[in-house]
């Protein structure tokens, strides 16, 4: 039986903290079929003073010009902050045929900042109520692959105002429009170090890998399964890449001299900005252990 492989991944991590069983497509279909494994992960724009951005997802769908196939139908929370470097597995299928989007449909969310050591809840508005990817090619299920959806979430929340002091106003609303990147085929995972000049982890760095895509993750802290300065790129195509790297302090300031739109243009900024660090990578295999060395 092929397998199939459907990854989620989004620019920021993600934890699943509801439970759900995966609904199984039993209709008729020509040819053999497919299985498809579903995951999310993340790798998302630094938002430093973001502690969790929660948000329910109600039901996950396959959609063709059928119909649609259901991948989870039980309600799930996911916390966005807690998957950087990391996949989870949503859900596992069998399915054959041809599909050309993925939904999520959604419920509440929430964003927790932390200013000044105080903790502000508010909530956040996903524009449709629902998560659309549309492929850029209908994908169709006949042998074995992964896919990753990756949610640019630096890209996709927004405020009316200029940050921090729309946080001000009466009832501040975060909106969300969601951008999403693809991943698919053949995918291997790059890990590795970010370390200063005495060789000891540097936490909290932002990491760049560019291709013909851009995906962002961050070094660790020393806690659970990370050492102080590990990083991980999960499900990447192959090709050639140059990673760069920018300290906290150097982030932090691009973030704190934006104008207008919350974290709008963020990326564009940061590549523009001299790195504290890089280095260039042929993934044809996954990548173990890879050093950088920032200055």
């Amino acid at each position: 039986m092929k397998k199939s492989i459907l990854i989620l991944s989004s620019v920021l991590l993600i934890i699943l903290t509801g439970c759900f069983k995966p609904s199984i497509f039993t209709g008729e279909k020509p040819g053999e079929l497919s299985r498809v494994d579903f995951y999310i992960t993340d790798g998302v724009v630094p938002i430093s003073s973001v502690t969790s951005l929660e948000v329910e997802i109600n039901r996950v769908l396959l959609m063709s010009d059928e119909g649609s196939l259901v991948v989870s139908d039980e309600p799930l929370c996911v916390d966005l902050m807690d998957l950087i470097g990391d996949v989870y597995k949503i859900s596992s299928i069998e399915a054959s045929g041809t599909y050309t989007q993925l939904r999520f449909e959604v419920g509440d969310a929430t964003v927790t900042f932390n200013l000044d050591g105080e903790n502000l809840v508010l909530p956040v508005a996903i524009v449709s109520g629902s998560i659309k990817y549309p492929f850029r090619e209908p994908l169709t299920l006949e042998e074995d692959t992964e896919i990753v959806l990756d949610f640019d979430l630096s890209r996709s929340l927004k405020i009316n105002g200029r940050w921090p002091d729309a946080l001000e106003r009466p009832n501040p609303m975060i909106r969300m429009t969601p951008v999403v990147h693809e991943r698919h085929g053949l995918l291997y995972d790059v890990q590795g170090f970010v370390r200063d000049a005495t060789g000891n982890g540097v936490p909290k760095a932002l990491l760049v890998m560019k291709d013909d895509e851009t995906i962002t993750t961050f070094s660790h802290d020393e806690h659970g399964i990370w050492e102080r300065g590990e990083f991980r790129f999960p499900k990447v195509k192959e090709g050639h890449y140059t990673i760069y790297v920018y300290k906290k302090e150097t982030y932090e300031s691009v973030i704190e001299n934006l104008s207008e739109e919350f974290l709008d243009d963020l990326l564009d900024v940061l590549l523009e900005t001299e790195p504290d660090g890089s280095t260039t990578i042929d993934v044809i295999t996954d990548i173990d252990n890879l050093v950088i060395t920032v200055k």
